[in-house]
C-alpha cells in the first residue's frame, strides 16, 4: 500500500495532465457525435439524424406527428398528410414556408364562404 502511495505521489502531476488529456478528447468526440433522436412506434424504432418533428394538426386528411430528416416546405408537409380536407381554411397559410424545426402548424377551418373557394389537394 505504501509503495502505491508512494508512486501516486511522485506522478501525480502526470495523472493529473493524463486525465485531463483523456477529459478532452472523450468531450471532443461526444460534442462530434451526429444528433440522433430515437422514435419509437410500436413495434418499430425509426432512428433520425437531425430530425424534426412537425406536429400537424386540424383541417388536413390524416393529422399526426411527421418526422423529417431535411428542410421541408409547408406543401409537401401537406403532402404526407394526404392534403387539406373541404373545411380547411388557407388564411395566413404560407404554403411554400420552409419548416426545418420541431412546431406544431394547426390548419384551421374556414366558414362556409371561404370553403366553397378553396381548392382542395389531395395527394393520396
Amino acid at each position: 500500500m505504501k509503495v502505491i502511495i508512494k508512486w501516486l505521489n511522485e506522478y501525480k502531476k502526470y495523472l493529473l495532465i493524463g486525465l485531463i488529456v483523456i477529459m478532452i478528447v472523450i468531450g471532443i468526440i461526444i460534442n462530434n457525435l451526429p444528433d440522433k433522436k430515437v422514435i419509437s412506434n410500436d413495434d418499430e424504432i425509426i432512428e433520425y439524424d437531425n430530425s424534426f418533428v412537425v406536429d400537424l394538426k386540424g383541417e388536413v386528411v390524416n393529422p399526426n406527428k411527421y418526422y423529417f430528416n431535411k428542410e421541408m416546405y409547408l406543401f409537401e408537409i401537406i403532402e404526407n398528410a394526404c392534403g387539406f380536407t373541404s373545411f380547411a381554411s388557407l388564411e395566413g397559410v404560407n404554403l411554400i414556408e420552409k419548416i426545418n424545426y420541431d412546431c406544431e402548424i394547426v390548419i384551421d377551418k374556414g366558414n362556409i364562404s371561404e370553403v366553397n373557394n378553396i381548392e382542395i389537394i389531395d395527394y393520396c
